[in-house]
């Protein structure tokens, strides 16, 4: 691999490196801004899922300002029906809950993270194969300067000059 080829894989590991950084920052903005707002309350697990890939979860139920709310969230540790468990709620959207001590992430923000994972990702991979390509385009038209050898068309294998 030549200069360039270096100064390639460096830009691109480069750009690896920050679209990696991406996604922790979001979530913990994300985290961040429910403990701003958060109201600690005791809550009851009602349910236990159990998924393929190994993502398991449980329902919760607790109440919010004299309203009751269920949701799912992902388990941290081992938990029963029937269960008492501290959480943590956006006072200004009580559907946004955590297990107290543990980060929240919301399902739409997971998959946000993870599209724009990707699609930075796929920027990478064109900006690197865009320069490869301008590097053989350039690399062609050097071959066609006078005083360079150039093979010809029907390839007898005489060079001209």
């Amino acid at each position: 691999m030549g200069m360039r080829g270096a100064g390639a894989a460096l830009v691109g590991a480069v750009a690896l490196v920050a679209v990696a950084m991406v996604p922790g920052t979001v979530l913990e903005s994300e985290s961040d801004s429910l403990t701003a707002n958060a109201v600690e309350t005791s809550a009851v697990v009602f349910e236990i899922r159990e998924h393929s890939r190994g993502e398991d979860s449980m329902r919760v139920r607790y109440s919010a300002d004299g309203v009751d709310h269920e949701q799912s969230l992902r388990l941290d540790k081992p938990y029963t029906i029937g269960e008492q468990v501290r959480v943590i709620y956006d006072r200004t959207d009580p559907d946004r809950v955590a297990v107290v001590g543990v980060e929240y992430e919301s399902p739409f923000t997971v998959l946000m993270v993870v599209l724009l994972g990707g699609a930075a990702a796929l920027v990478v991979v064109a900006v690197v194969l865009a320069i490869n390509g301008l590097r053989d385009v350039f690399a062609a038209g050097r071959v066609n300067l006078p005083g360079r050898h150039r093979v010809r068309k029907d390839g007898d294998g005489r060079h001209s000059r």
